[in-house]
């Protein structure tokens, strides 16, 4: 029986994306978005966008002084790229 997409991962269970199965387009992305939410939701994501994060602000607030920072606080592009990631 193939992967329900609907239906959480067994115990120690991976669904890996495969390229070049039989299965129809709509269920290739629907395989990829649903490896996308699932690595969103990790530990791991939350761990890379929090050092992300960090970078983007020390490097605003230290570029600022010198008057080059590319998205000065109050960090609009920042805030925009959450919006978008939403």
């Amino acid at each position: 029986m193939p992967d329900q997409l609907d239906q959480p991962l067994s115990t120690g269970g991976v669904r890996r994306l495969r390229l070049g199965s039989r299965t129809s387009r709509s269920d290739g992305f629907g395989r990829f978005a649903e490896a996308t939410a699932r690595f969103m939701g990790s530990p791991r994501f939350v761990l890379y966008m929090t050092v992300f994060v960090g970078a983007w602000i020390v490097a605003n607030l230290l570029l600022a002084r010198m008057q080059s920072a590319w998205d000065p606080y109050p960090f609009i592009l920042l805030n925009l790229a959450f919006s978008t990631q939403a």
